[in-house]
């Protein structure tokens, strides 16, 4: 199956979303911008929706792997490879986060769940749209009827059933958020997988719009944008005077 450009066109505009908010939020931390409750409401709900189409995305992406061929998404080596890479970045950004933010590190961001929930989604919700889309709804029922203080220990809270999180700069725990990475699985198989296979096949086009070539490399961008961030504010603020 040819790779579907759409989709790389919807990851590289969540990579200019998550972009523009890191911007915005390393203003805050810097002192360029002034932290109000408003300000704060409007940031927690856009880390939220940016997060969920990156999950959301990636569930989609497996729905789309998983029916390349009918070899399962555990026995298939470029499934190993995606998911060591992840996992091993999610290492990267985390080691990094003890250097750079020592007083929130990153315990379990956005990548530590990519690869996480990519086993879980190749384990359980392969087979069927509607089980994806059920074991998405039971996340979501786990999550707003259990809160258990045990799940409070190191070792457990990234599975999010305990009653606080952390204080770290990026949060993203198995519960809720591996429902949005089993409804985009569903949504794939049930909706996108029919819809490609009533098209045409067409040979692959080389991307020349920047969304889809921002989204085919979308790990890269995730792990030096902010570092390219943060020295332009540095390079900002030392070429600005101060009156």
């Amino acid at each position: 199956m040819q790779r579907f450009g759409l989709l790389d066109k919807a990851r590289g505009l969540a990579l200019v979303a998550m972009i523009v908010y890191h911007a915005i939020w390393d203003g805050f931390q810097f002192g360029l911008l002034t932290w109000t409750a408003e300000r704060d409401a409007i940031m927690r709900l856009s880390a939220q929706l940016i997060a969920g189409s990156f999950l959301t995305i990636s569930g989609v992406s497996l729905a789309l792997s998983a029916a390349m061929d009918n070899m399962a998404l555990l026995q298939r080596r470029s499934f190993w490879k995606r998911t060591i890479i992840v996992a091993g970045a999610a290492l990267l950004v985390t080691a990094a986060s003890f250097v750079a933010l020592p007083q929130a590190p990153i315990y379990f961001g956005i990548l530590h769940h990519i690869a996480v929930a990519s086993l879980v989604i190749a384990l359980v919700a392969t087979r069927h749209a509607f089980l994806a889309a059920a074991l998405g709804a039971v996340v979501l029922l786990v999550n707003a009827s259990l809160a258990i203080p045990e799940f409070n220990n190191p070792a457990l809270i990234w599975l999010g059933l305990g009653t606080r999180a952390p204080i770290t700069a990026d949060w993203v725990p198995v519960v809720p958020w591996l429902a949005a990475g089993l409804l985009g699985f569903a949504i794939g198989k049930q909706f996108l997988l029919p819809w490609l296979a009533s098209r045409a096949p067409s040979p692959a086009a080389i991307a020349r719009d920047p969304l889809t070539w921002m989204g085919r490399r979308s790990l890269l961008i995730y792990l030096v944008h902010q570092p390219i961030l943060i020295g332009l504010i540095y390079l900002y603020q030392e070429l600005t005077p101060i009156y």
